[in-house]
């Protein structure tokens, strides 16, 4: 049991780097896009982003859960028909998908921005989907595999090559805002080429649409709950952009970017989960690893919220001209929001587990609805603060009502009790800086970030000795005292 934690938590570690790494051709992105763009610009570039994030999403019909599911129950040759006919069968409807949104891309565009002005950017992007999902497919099967040093790799040439398309195309060719997304399309046809000859031989020359076809059925009653990450991801930004200004949005935005740390640690891990879950699924340690993995999970994101919400204003000073520092007082709110939705992933696969899947939409369709209303009435009198709330507290409901489902159907330990008071801490304390920044007139000082910084050392250790149970701290203590007596003895030799 604990060989599996740990070549888990190998696996985890490098596809959080590489994953990592992958997204922080976002953040070089800021700088440049910030100082180029206005925020209203910027805000149209993000709606656009989002707008295609939430259209590849629906249209991979979640086919790659599936996939993974049914990868380990396959053999040989079987294993192959089953990659090559969900591919093929992916790409012709992702294909007919994009073909529909260029021939309306005017109207879209009208429908959205009340100007067409927007409609080349848009049939760029419907270009990227079926490329964009061909890639995810290949890149899936490198986490299969647990290639996990391959998959970092191509992480890392997609954040070296992307930041420099973009600077070439937006100020180089004088592209504007379609220079993004040119940049974005140039981006995945360069990675998708060599993974793709890279992984040929694992692929049969055998189509069998049935087998596509049944990994759809399998797959498809989870995709509203898949969908519903990208519904509130994308619906946000259209609330903002009705209720308030572009700018807003804009702003929203940005503090998004820097939030979005918790949603790129949740991929990373999810990367290296999945495929771990499904490959113990049945076993007779399977409820008390996802005990362990879930507490330590948690602890991570708290401690990561909290790091994001204290030293917001310092990132966004260092990354941002000042027309975006009002962003920081987002950032917290956003940061508990992804941190609660990033730990059902947990629940959702222990509901595959146990063929549970249908739940999983049934549930996020509870909170897109608790969503809907709570933006309704917070957005027209708080603008952006408004929807940070009404998000969190969607989310906070979409939390317990999974917690109590996974009880019903998959029952493990996920200490609760620990995890309120931890995240409980972590309010206070973000309020406690919130104070600092209204007392300093919003102007950093060394002696301010000092004070944020041993808090959080504070915020870490009570944290530690809070969600860990005793047993496990004096393990990992165990663990820590044999890897520096055996270091020792090799310097020593």
């Amino acid at each position: 049991m604990n060989l599996k934690l740990k070549e888990f938590a190998k696996d985890s570690l490098f596809y959080a780097v590489g994953h990592w790494i992958s997204k922080l051709g976002s953040f070089i992105l800021v700088p440049i896009l910030s100082r180029i763009f206005l925020p209203s610009d910027y805000g149209i570039i993000d709606l656009l982003n989002f707008s295609y994030v939430f259209t590849l999403m629906i249209i991979s019909l979640n086919m790659d859960t599936g996939v993974q599911k049914y990868y380990f129950l396959r053999e040989g040759e079987e294993r192959k028909i089953l990659l090559s006919s969900t591919m093929f069968f992916r790409f012709i409807f992702t294909s007919l998908v994009s073909f529909i949104i260029v021939i309306f891309s005017r109207k879209i565009s009208y429908l959205v921005f009340q100007r067409v002005d927007y409609s080349t950017a848009i049939s760029v992007l419907a270009a990227a989907l079926p490329l964009a999902d061909i890639n995810s497919q290949l890149m899936l099967l490198l986490r299969l595999k647990r290639r996990a040093v391959s998959f970092s790799v191509y992480n890392v040439s997609y954040v070296i090559i992307q930041p420099v398309l973009t600077y070439v195309c937006v100020v180089g060719l004088q592209k504007n805002i379609e220079g993004v997304f040119i940049a974005q399309l140039a981006t995945i046809i360069i990675i998708s080429v060599p993974l793709l000859m890279q992984q040929r031989s694992d692929y049969a020359k055998v189509i069998k649409l049935r087998e596509a076809i049944h990994i759809m059925k399998f797959s498809l009653p989870g995709l509203p709950a898949i969908v519903q990450g990208s519904v509130l991801n994308i619906l946000p930004r259209y609330f903002l952009a009705y209720f308030s200004t572009l700018t807003a949005v804009g702003l929203y935005g940005i503090a998004d970017r820097i939030a979005n740390t918790i949603e790129m640690f949740k991929s990373s891990f999810n990367n290296a989960w999945n495929p771990f879950a499904f490959s113990n699924a049945g076993k007779a340690d399977e409820k008390y690893l996802y005990e362990q993995v879930f507490r330590l999970f948690a602890l991570c994101l708290l401690l990561l919220i909290t790091a994001l919400a204290f030293f917001a204003k310092e990132i966004l000073s260092l990354l941002t001209p000042a027309s975006y520092h009002s962003a920081a007082i987002l950032v917290g709110g956003i940061c508990v929001y992804y941190a609660l939705r990033a730990l059902t992933l947990i629940y959702s696969t222990g509901l595959y587990s146990v063929n549970k899947v249908a739940h999983t939409s049934l549930l996020a369709a509870v909170q897109v609805v608790v969503f809907v209303i709570s933006a309704v009435v917070l957005v027209p009198y708080y603008n952006a603060m408004g929807l940070v709330l009404s998000l969190d507290v969607s989310a906070l409901v979409y939390f317990i009502c999974y917690g109590l489902t996974v009880k019903k159907y998959f029952s493990f330990n996920f200490s609760s009790r620990r995890l309120i008071i931890a995240l409980a801490l972590a309010i206070l304390g973000e309020g406690y800086v919130y104070h600092l920044s209204l007392a300093s007139n919003n102007v950093t000082s060394v002696n301010i970030f000092l004070k944020k910084l041993i808090l959080l050392s504070v915020y870490a250790i009570s944290s530690y000795l809070i969600v860990l149970k005793k047993n496990e701290r004096n393990a990992i203590g165990n663990r820590i005292k044999s890897l520096i007596s055996s270091s020792g003895c090799q310097t020593h030799l």
